[in-house]
C-alpha cells in the first residue's frame, strides 16, 4: 500500500515538474500558440 502511494506521489511530482517548465518557456502571448510541440496553449 505504501510503495503505491510513493508511486503516486513521484507522478504527481513529475507532472507539477513538467507544468512549471512548460510555463517557464512562455514569455510572450505568440508562446501560446507557437509552442515547440506544437499544442496551442490558450
Amino acid at each position: 500500500m505504501s510503495e503505491e502511494i510513493k508511486e503516486r506521489f513521484e507522478f504527481i511530482l513529475e507532472s507539477i515538474s513538467l507544468i512549471e517548465t512548460r510555463f517557464n518557456k512562455i514569455r510572450f502571448p505568440d508562446d501560446l500558440i507557437n509552442s515547440e510541440d506544437g499544442i496551442t496553449i490558450l
